[in-house]
């Protein structure tokens, strides 16, 4: 039994005030994200929850409370009427269907509850600023829309992080505490890694995005990718609470645990020297280019309904020239750039890009700009699932795509294929044919996007390719060190992060371009319309950094890297070694489990 004393203690609450545990977890994960400067307490996040979850502390049942009751009889009688129980189940024969009895639930229960709780804080701390653009929706569908995908983003993606948590409850009962808590650092990262490859996925909260702003600590990132900064995280947790619970119990194996979490926090920075070595092969560089990025500060709320075309492109120009082009080998406008939706042969001929192509074919400058694209089909048979119907009769779908406005080069184009669900696309849509009418266009630029048939990068300059990231891309590892196998000299990241306005959805998101450039060892270029526009090193130094709603232009010549790191060419390996591991725990347990109820019985 876990003893009487120390009151106070995250035993004594876990025991007396459990949602004291509840509410120190989340506000622990919440502070350790940005904005907030606090990433070191990501390293102890999971200490409270893990004694939360000891078999000595949580009952085995507990009374039915008041606040989840209400809920759950709701959902009991719904799915009594819907299946019709009170007609072929006796026991529920008559009025009873529409009553709920139960008074005590299982422990398993209560921790979800717990941890649903928990996550459901974190999200809504960390990502309130989804549900942020209904606020300026032009539609009350848009507005519909956007506040759908934003609720659903925060309230779906704890119930979906309960998971390994619910894992590790069956789990504890067979293994020791030490070891049940070791299981779930392998239940999470095959959580984290499903996650990034599905239809619905919400990433944004990876675990080890709470480090990107602190480098100097995720350098292996170069070797694992993000999945590795998330192990490392929950490790250092686990570490930290065996030696906590050594500690309250007065155990021998204080020192062995303590001096393990030192050297497993100390590691990264011991390696620190050795990964930064300038000299290394993967971090030699190829060539320079000299790289203006544009922040035109365009409200993207009146984008398409208040400012014309030829404004907005006369203010791109008015920026660029703003300061000589002299020296400039490319110039870096943002997301959705261009408010007119083009073909390629039309972005070429139409008059209304005349002054951004004067800029190419008379200054020798390339433009690399966001765009949506159209192509159109003339049968149903031959377009996509997301394509619409036009009054002509023929089939069009929509692209999120990048362009390079070369003199004399006929423009190519690179096309979003992780688009945001619900605001973006409809997720399964491929499945579910009858969701097609609603994969809705809403008129700016969102709704409606189609699938790339393939990913390739853009070409800035005879010999020099760019990896394209466009906004929601830069959050997913797997797909961005593609573009270094492909060839990519440096990488680039447009985006709009003006639909939330000025929160921390745009802090978040200018991060995640550290991680990007450590684990390729490239530099990154970041566009943004309305800040935070900047370059990242190959070590994830930020630099030239602009501030929020500034419009604005920064120049800086960065280095070409043409070598592949460790994980650009194996890829999320922990993802799938974990996926495995937690396929073979779940059964090795399950079968111990069974086995030693029936020796018991014998």
């Amino acid at each position: 039994m876990v003893p009487s004393k120390a009151k106070w203690s995250l035993y004594w609450l876990a025991r007396h005030k459990p949602y004291g545990i509840v509410l120190l977890t989340a506000v622990l994960l919440a502070a350790s994200f940005p904005p907030l400067p606090f990433h070191f307490l990501i390293f102890i996040a999971f200490v409270p929850i893990f004694i939360l979850f000891e078999r000595d502390v949580v009952p085995i049942k507990v009374p039915e409370d008041k606040v989840f009751r209400p809920f759950k009889s709701l959902a009991t009688v719904s799915w009594r009427l819907i299946t019709l129980q009170f007609i072929w189940r006796r026991p529920t024969r008559g009025l009873k269907v529409f009553s709920y009895r139960r008074k005590f639930i299982s422990g398993n229960a209560q921790l979800y509850r717990y941890t649903y709780i928990i996550f459901l804080i974190w999200n809504g701390c960390c990502c309130y600023w989804l549900v942020m653009t209904a606020l300026g929706a032009s539609t009350v569908v848009e507005a519909l829309v956007n506040a759908t995908a934003g609720i659903l983003a925060v309230a779906l993606n704890p119930a979906l992080m309960s998971i390994p948590f619910q894992l590790f409850s069956r789990i504890r009962h067979v293994l020791t505490p030490t070891w049940s808590a070791a299981s779930l650092v392998v239940f999470w990262l095959a959580f984290e890694y499903l996650h990034f490859n599905w239809d619905l996925s919400w990433s944004w909260l990876t675990l080890g995005h709470a480090l990107s702003p602190w480098p100097a600590m995720i350098q292996y990132a170069e070797w694992t990718g993000v999945l590795g900064v998330s192990m490392h995280i929950l490790v250092a947790n686990v570490l930290i609470y065996s030696a906590y619970r050594n500690i309250y119990h007065k155990r021998q194996r204080v020192p062995r645990f303590a001096i393990s979490a030192g050297l497993w926090l100390a590691l990264p920075l011991i390696l620190y020297p050795i990964l930064t070595n300038s000299n290394r092969p993967i971090l030699q560089p190829t060539g320079e280019l000299t790289v203006r990025i544009v922040q035109p500060n365009i409200d993207p709320y009146l984008k398409y309904n208040y400012f014309t075309p030829e404004e907005q492109i006369q203010h791109f120009r008015e920026l660029i020239l703003a300061d000589s082009l002299d020296g400039v080998d490319l110039v870096v406008l943002p997301e959705t750039a261009i408010p007119r939706r083009f073909n390629l042969i039309g972005l070429r001929q139409n008059r209304i890009m005349r002054p951004l192509w004067d800029i190419a074919d008379t200054l020798g400058v390339p433009v690399l700009t966001g765009f949506e694209e159209y192509r159109m089909f003339l049968t149903e048979k031959e377009a996509p699932l997301s394509a619409r119907q036009t009054v002509q009769g023929t089939w069009m779908n929509s692209y999120n795509s990048a362009t390079v406005l070369r003199p004399g080069k006929m423009p190519e184009s690179y096309q979003k294929s992780k688009l945001v669900p619900m605001v973006e696309r409809m997720p399964f849509l491929e499945l579910l044919h009858d969701l097609k009418e609603y994969n809705m266009d809403l008129g700016t630029g969102m709704g409606g996007y189609g699938l790339p048939d393939s990913l390739k990068n853009l070409e800035v300059a005879p010999g020099v390719e760019v990896g394209m990231m466009i906004c929601y891309e830069s959050e997913f590892s797997d797909l961005v060190r593609k573009s270094s196998l492909r060839g990519a000299d440096f990488l680039a990241i447009i985006t709009n992060d003006g639909w939330w306005g000025n929160t921390s959805g745009y802090i978040q998101h200018a991060h995640f371009a550290a991680l990007r450039a450590i684990e390729n060892r490239r530099w990154v270029v970041r566009s943004a319309n309305t800040g935070r526009s900047l370059f990242a090193d190959p070590f994830g130094n930020f630099y030239d950094e602009t501030s929020w709603w500034e419009p604005t232009t920064v120049d800086r010549t960065i280095e070409l890297h043409e070598g592949t790191t460790f994980y650009a060419r194996n890829g999320d390996f922990l993802g799938h070694l974990a996926l495995w591991l937690t396929c073979f725990i779940s059964l090795a347990t399950a079968a111990w489990y069974y086995l030693g109820k029936f020796t018991k019985n014998r």
